[in-house]
């Protein structure tokens, strides 16, 4: 959309203000943030387009640079998180990813390290973390059936690979849209890319052990209850 920088803005400003007030704003990081920090500015909208071509030689680089505002914010965020009993990525875990045998905080220092890197510079063994079959890109989550993306031969059981491992009971991903906020196989896996530039202002609520569809007018329905 036309208003990625004044969302993020939002977002940063949102971020200070929910420490300040004891509480936090979790933020994982995709591949568009990736394609930000890296200099690469594909599916850039004309008025951030603009705003970097005002800014002279190399702006794209600059834009969200180390020692801008905004680069530097985005680069201490992580691209996996654990929150409670819920994991949460972009785009998937691949079992390209598990073989790598990374904690979440491995994972986080070795996105961090590399996060400056163009896609086609990644070194092998950072491929499988911001890489096509990384955390921020792979689609065989949400389309395990898809032999474009898809890449495990047991989807179902790959599913429960990745919960076991990190000891949760659903991981939460994004990046492949689907056309409302849900839940897919068995309650395990929640989908939360829905079409924003169609205006389906849709999320997931979690609130006291239960989980919830929420619209922007307030209205709510039960996507999981407590076990």
């Amino acid at each position: 959309g036309q208003n990625v920088l004044p969302l993020l803005w939002l977002i940063y400003r949102m971020d200070d203000e929910a420490r300040k007030a004891g509480g936090g704003l979790h933020y994982v990081l995709g591949n568009h943030e990736q394609f930000a920090l890296s200099g690469t500015p594909k599916y850039w909208p004309d008025r951030m387009l603009a705003s970097a071509q005002a800014m002279g030689d190399h702006a794209e680089k600059r834009m969200f640079g180390e020692s801008s505002v905004l680069g530097a914010w985005l680069r201490s965020k992580p691209v996996m998180m654990k929150i409670g009993d819920h994991l949460f990525v972009h785009g998937g875990v691949s079992q390209e990813f598990l073989d790598t045998n990374l904690t979440i905080d491995a994972a986080n220092t070795l996105a961090r390290a590399h996060i400056n890197q163009p896609l086609k510079q990644l070194p092998a063994q950072v491929q499988p973390v911001l890489g096509h079959n990384g955390l921020t890109w792979y689609r065989g989550m949400a389309r395990p059936h898809d032999p474009e993306y898809a890449r495990e031969a047991d989807p179902d059981a790959h599913l429960q690979r990745v919960l076991q491992r990190y000891g949760v009971k659903r991981i939460a991903i994004a990046h492949t849209i689907v056309e409302h906020v849900g839940l897919e196989h068995d309650g395990r896996l929640l989908r939360l890319d829905v079409h924003h530039a169609e205006q389906v202002p849709e999320a997931a609520l979690y609130e006291n052990g239960v989980l919830w569809w929420v619209d922007a007018n307030g209205g709510r329905t039960v996507l999981a209850d407590k076990p």
